[in-house]
């Protein structure tokens, strides 16, 4: 090779090397993949059945996500997760396609952060895709995890059955999206 070819080949490396630190930077990393962590949770339930805990891929409104798929009610704990500085959790809410059109009163979604001595809840979300059209899709949700930082906390994900207004968990196929905690920049 002559000279000047390896000078175009040295560019175009280079280039290639910006392009993809670029891409990385701009990202905001994940610190904890908690679906990785589904397996070791803790889960419970009053309803014991062999599907109740699932990891799949699920498609809503051509966005397919990998997702925890739980029949309500549950309660699912990822323990004693060290915060990082910056961090932030992101999941998405949604209840299974098949649901949309049936007989379902809407499942309730929370999410707690509990240090041992108190509980917060970051967030609680109705959705009902019978009677609210807008919910056909998935639900994406950022909480801001700063106040734990550097501390060890559980993370609690709940479900329940229509907020309340009845028992009713036929077709309440809930799903929890990617949850991970991630590095805000």
């Amino acid at each position: 090779m002559k000279r000047s070819q390896y000078l175009a080949l040295l560019a175009i490396l280079t280039l290639v090397a910006g392009a993809i630190f670029f891409v990385r930077s701009n990202r905001s990393p994940v610190a904890i993949d908690l679906l990785a962590k589904v397996a070791t949770a803790r889960k419970q339930s009053p309803v014991t059945a062999p599907d109740q805990w699932q990891i799949l891929d699920e498609t809503m409104g051509g966005e397919t996500k990998k997702a925890v798929y739980v029949t309500p009610p549950v309660r699912l704990t990822f323990e004693k997760v060290l915060i990082p500085d910056d961090g932030w959790l992101r999941l998405s809410f949604g209840i299974r396609e098949g649901a949309w059109e049936q007989c379902t009163d809407g499942v309730l979604f929370n999410v707690i952060v509990s240090d041992g001595r108190k509980a917060d809840v970051l967030v609680e979300q109705l959705l009902d895709p019978l009677h609210n059209p807008n919910d056909r899709r998935w639900i994406p949700i950022n909480l801001d995890l700063s106040p734990y930082a550097g501390q060890e906390v559980d993370i609690i994900f709940n479900t329940r059955a229509g907020a309340g207004k009845s028992v009713d968990t036929r077709y309440d196929w809930a799903l929890l999206g990617q949850p991970e905690i991630y590095l805000a920049r």
